[in-house]
């Protein structure tokens, strides 16, 4: 069966990995076909099969530093019913690289990689004659009713290690294999985090904190736009927050474990 992704980033590579292992071809669309750029903690909660190096694991502490209270208003601002990862996430957990196991499906699947922009309005017409898409990108470029229907979501800025780049942040103080959630006023930054060596910091959108990227991270949405062909996976995909980028995989397994080929 041919399976249409939606997306090239590591949760589209990885929604890709997992409908080729169950025989279906792939065809992935993206308006960017090029390898995402992967900065500071990204790192895989649970290896990829056949795509994630096992010998490279690390045991990740996350902790909580002040009042979690603190936390959620850096991140969130008043947003009181948002669970926080310092109460969802283990406090020792073993982590798996992204990095290589995102350029490993780079090298098998890129070939397959389309250069075409899909939104709510093109979609069908693109992905005609596919049973199935697996979508990745931010689910709001797939609704006809943007401004009626509600994407919750905060923006934060980060700056991130790209040691290939020469890019270092050396003013973080974080241990090695660490991630801090910090809801102390001082230092600015609300989670720094340093796993397999590259080192990563956040801060909240209304800091003064200057020459980091906006990015804004998905919370939740009601939109039901989609139709029922149509499986949405990865936290942008999904648009929901609590998604990590290893849940491409099982949830694109389960969704067409029980689809003919």
């Amino acid at each position: 069966m041919r399976v249409a992704i939606l997306g090239c980033g590591p949760a589209g590579l990885i929604a890709a990995h997992a409908a080729k292992g169950l025989g279906h071809d792939v065809v992935i669309f993206s308006h960017n076909p090029s390898p995402s750029k992967l900065f500071g903690c990204q790192y895989l909660h649970s290896p990829i099969p056949n795509a994630t190096d096992l010998t490279k694991v690390a045991w990740v502490d996350y902790m909580l530093s002040g009042p979690i209270d603190g936390y959620r208003r850096k991140v969130y601002g008043d947003r009181a019913e948002v669970d926080l990862s310092p109460q969802t996430l283990s406090r020792h957990h073993p982590a798996w690289d992204i990095r290589t196991t995102y350029a490993r499906l780079w090298e098998r699947y890129a070939k397959w990689i389309e250069p075409v922009a899909v939104d709510a309005y093109n979609l069908p017409r693109v992905t005609a004659g596919f049973p199935v898409v697996v979508s990745t990108i931010p689910r709001p470029n797939l609704c006809h009713q943007v401004s009626v229907h509600k994407f919750r979501s905060t923006t934060i800025f980060a700056r991130g290690e790209a040691p290939d780049q020469g890019i270092y942040l050396e003013d973080i103080n974080c241990p090695r294999d660490m991630v801090i959630c910090n809801g102390n006023e001082n230092p600015s930054w609300y989670r720094a985090s340093n796993v397999f060596g590259h080192k990563t910091a956040e801060w909240s959108y209304d800091s003064l904190m200057v020459g980091g990227v906006a990015v804004k991270k998905p919370i939740d949405n009601d939109c039901d736009c989609s139709p029922e062909h149509v499986i949405h996976v990865g936290r942008y995909g999904a648009w929901k927050k609590g998604i990590l980028a290893s849940d491409a995989y099982s949830s694109t397994y389960a969704a067409l474990r029980g689809v003919h080929v």
